[in-house]
């Protein structure tokens, strides 16, 4: 699958590709850190979402579709 970076104009950017695996309802995407540019004490903001009418509206994440976690909050991991 294609991995992409959002630009500061709302265009998607591709980056490179990734590997993912799909059971069921269940989704897993396998990122490398260094596509991120991630490294050491890297905060990584993680956000799951579908159906969304405009991802660049932030009032999507609550009134479209599914997200997790829910509206404007995202999952943080900081690399070690």
């Amino acid at each position: 699958a294609d991995f992409a970076a959002i630009s500061s104009d709302g265009k998607l950017n591709s980056i490179g590709k990734i590997n993912f695996y799909l059971s069921g309802n269940t989704v897993v995407y396998s990122v490398p850190l260094a596509l991120m540019g991630a490294g050491k004490n890297t905060v990584i903001g993680v956000k799951a979402a579908d159906h969304l009418k405009s991802p660049f509206d932030a009032d999507s994440f609550y009134l479209y579709g599914d997200c997790a976690p829910m509206g404007r909050l995202n999952y943080a991991y900081k690399i070690a």
